[in-house]
C-alpha cells in the first residue's frame, strides 16, 4: 500500500508495523519527511527505516518481506507498486489504495487501464476485485472484505492457469463470475 508523505494513516492507524521511508528531494518533501520522522518517534514498537528509492526497488526484489508500508511521493508510488505487482504475480492481481486519513481515500488495480486489450473479454479483473475487497476493508466491512479475499485466494490457487491476461484459461468475465461462486 503506498501513502502520500505526509500521511500517517498506518503509523496511528491500525496496524502496528514497519514503515520504510523513502527520500524526497525538495525542501518541501524534506519537510513532510522530518514530520513522519516525529511521529515515528511517538510509537517507539514501529521500526522505521529511510533509503533512496533505487536501493528500494534492489531490496523490494531481494528481500519484499521487508515491506510492509512504504511511505513516498506519488512519482516513487508508481515505481515502487508497479514494481511490487510484478513481484507477486503480475499487473492483473495487484491493488493498491491511496489513503487520505483526513479524506477521501482511493482504490484501484495498479495496472490501469490497459486500453490494447480493451473490448477482448482477456484481462484479468481480480486486481480490480481486490481493490474493491481493500476499500471494504478500509470503511470497516470486514467480514465482506475477508470473504472477497479468500474467493480470490480460491481462484487463484485452484482455477486460473495463469495470472497473465489472455491465458487464465477464462476469460475476464468468467474469472469475475468465478470469484462471485466462491463468496
Amino acid at each position: 500500500m503506498g501513502l502520500e508523505v505526509g500521511e500517517t494513516a498506518e503509523i496511528e492507524g491500525k496496524r502496528k508495523t514497519a514503515a520504510k521511508l523513502m527520500p524526497c528531494y525538495t525542501e518541501e518533501r524534506g519537510k513532510k519527511i522530518i514530520q513522519i520522522d516525529g511521529i515515528a518517534r511517538e510509537y517507539a514498537d514501529i521500526k522505521t527505516d529511510y533509503a533512496h528509492v533505487d536501493a528500494t526497488c534492489m531490496w523490494f526484489v531481494k528481500n519484499p518481506e521487508w515491506f510492509d508500508v512504504i511511505v513516498t511521493d506519488n512519482m516513487f508510488g508508481d515505481i515502487i507498486t508497479d514494481l511490487g505487482a510484478m513481484i507477486q504475480g503480475g499487473m492483473g492481481i495487484a491493488a493498491g489504495g491511496n489513503i487520505n486519513p483526513d479524506g477521501v481515500s482511493m482504490f484501484e488495480p495498479i495496472g490501469g487501464s490497459a486500453p490494447k486489450y480493451t473490448g477482448k473479454n482477456v484481462i484479468n479483473p481480480l486486481a480490480a476485485i481486490a481493490a474493491v475487497q481493500m476499500l471494504l476493508a478500509q470503511i470497516g466491512e470486514d467480514k465482506v472484505s475477508q470473504a472477497i479475499e479468500k474467493a480470490i485466494i480460491c481462484v487463484t490457487a485452484n482455477k486460473l492457469k495463469s495470472l497473465s491476461a489472455g491465458k487464465m484459461g477464462y476469460s475476464t468475465v468468467e474469472v469475475g463470475d468465478l470469484v462471485v461462486e466462491n463468496l
